[in-house]
């Protein structure tokens, strides 16, 4: 029965230890998932809305390649900054990161609705980049009790 109580206690204890660093793993997360979104969301629409013809291959690659090497680097950012977001520079990194991922997500937004003319995933994506900058901004307001 001892072993029984004391679980609880565990528990208990190691969620404390968690909970200061527990926003940071969400941003890390978020930005995770938010980049594969928009690499998701550019694919469909260059497959959709690309014109056809000679300029076809240019055209996907001036979206594909810095959308690309961009969604894959904060995406790499985010997996790093899920398992080591105890040190002070990996959440330093984070909160850059939800930044620059908030704007490429925004970019890739109004390129959207501008360029390919699809107004809901492009609503979405910036909807989704606002979503990244509200978790960075409540990470930053907490940073202090990390």
């Amino acid at each position: 029965e001892q072993v029984v109580e004391n679980a609880p206690i565990e528990e208990m204890s190691r969620d404390k230890e968690n909970k200061p660093f527990s926003l940071f793993r969400t941003l890390a997360t978020a930005i995770v998932l938010s980049s594969l979104v928009t690499i998701a969301a550019l694919i469909y629409l260059l497959t959709q809305s690309a014109p056809q013809g000679e300029g076809r291959i240019p055209f996907i690659l001036s979206f594909a390649i810095p959308f690309g090497v961009l969604g894959v680097a904060f995406g790499a950012m985010g997996i790093i900054g899920i398992n080591g977001v105890e040190k002070p520079s990996t959440r330093m990194a984070l909160l850059i990161s939800g930044i620059g991922c908030f704007l490429m997500e925004a970019t890739a937004g109004v390129f959207g609705i501008v360029s390919f003319s699809n107004v809901t995933i492009g609503v979405c994506m910036i909807g989704l980049g606002l979503c990244v900058l509200g978790i960075t901004a409540l990470s930053f307001f907490n940073r202090k009790e990390a």
